[in-house]
């Protein structure tokens, strides 16, 4: 994967791009500020002729015109959901510093980001199952049939549950206990009653239901990205509300230390202590650490559930 940033900004309908080298590693704090602050620290990162077109660690659009944010970041493949809940509350927090802008989150990839750049939409349909074997395991599976709803767990990759079928799906030995102390990476379900199937998944999947209805020609497939909340309301599921808390503090913790610490910390490396030093000159930790917990305290007066 790559490790830098890719950074555009557009105004006055002219696009410039932006890389910063460091970006693996600072994106979050670089972002944080607003996008006053995030255009002045961009500006001084190193300009490119053009966008790379692959998938950088972490990419932004900042779009003066249309008062737009467009974020796409790693989320890490964390078992407790974390990596999860961490996009979901820097989306929350970012609604703060960037009042009156709309913040998305690019759940098509980088096809989101080509598209403010050449106004052309480059999204295609893609053959997941080729590359499941390197993708997280572990997916919620429900199933709906008359009245009853049954509901299990599948140690699998989602792309390889869904290029399956129902065929795989329905065998006793492919439907799994589920696991505590596990949050999911993906759901299916799957209603018998009126022939439909939703399923989530918690990194963007472009054209996912154009690709799904090669192997569910006979439902109507619905997708949405980091859909668990759906899929959980259909099936009342609380199983997973301890691990969503647990989750949920680990990310507000790991937040806490990319927004407000990381210039500290890469200051005192000598490659990249002159920029990092210019901008705590502008907005030092103390500072930072004052306008996080202050941004948090606006969106969560009634404690972490507000998320959840």
């Amino acid at each position: 994967m790559p490790d830098y940033s890719e950074y555009i900004i557009k105004e006055n309908e002219e696009v410039e791009i932006f890389a910063n080298y460091r970006g693996d590693y600072t994106f979050l704090s670089d972002i944080f500020l607003g996008p006053i602050l995030a255009k002045e620290f961009i500006k001084r990162q190193t300009k490119l002729e053009s966008t790379k077109g692959d998938n950088a660690f972490s990419a932004i659009v900042l779009d003066f015109d249309n008062k737009e944010l467009l974020i796409e970041i790693y989320q890490g493949e964390e078992m407790d959901g974390s990596g999860i809940f961490t996009t979901e509350i820097l989306l929350k927090l970012l609604e703060v510093q960037y009042s009156g802008w709309s913040i998305k989150y690019a759940t098509n990839g980088i096809s989101d980001r080509q598209e403010y750049i050449s106004g052309t939409n480059y999204r295609e349909t893609y053959d997941y199952e080729k590359g499941a074997w390197d993708e997280p395991r572990g997916v919620l599976i429900s199933l709906k049939n008359s009245s009853e709803t049954k509901t299990f767990w599948n140690e699998s990759s989602l792309y390889e549950i869904i290029s399956k079928g129902t065929d795989f799906i329905l065998k006793v030995e492919n439907q799994n206990s589920i696991p505590e102390n596990r949050f999911p990476f993906g759901g299916i379900h799957i209603d018998f009653n009126d022939k439909t199937m939703f399923f989530w998944y918690f990194n963007p999947t472009p054209q996912a239901e154009k690709w799904a209805n090669k192997y569910w020609k006979d439902f109507q497939v619905s997708f949405l990205f980091n859909g668990y909340k759906n899929h959980f309301e259909l099936i009342e599921q609380f199983k997973f509300n301890e691990v969503i808390h647990s989750g949920m503090t680990k990310a507000l913790n790991g937040l806490k230390e990319s927004l407000v610490y990381t210039y500290e910390q890469y200051s005192k490396i000598s490659s990249s202590s002159e920029r990092y030093d210019r901008e705590l000159k502008i907005t030092n930790t103390s500072e930072r650490l004052k306008i996080f917990e202050k941004t948090l305290n606006e969106l969560n007066k009634n404690g972490l559930h507000q998320f959840v």
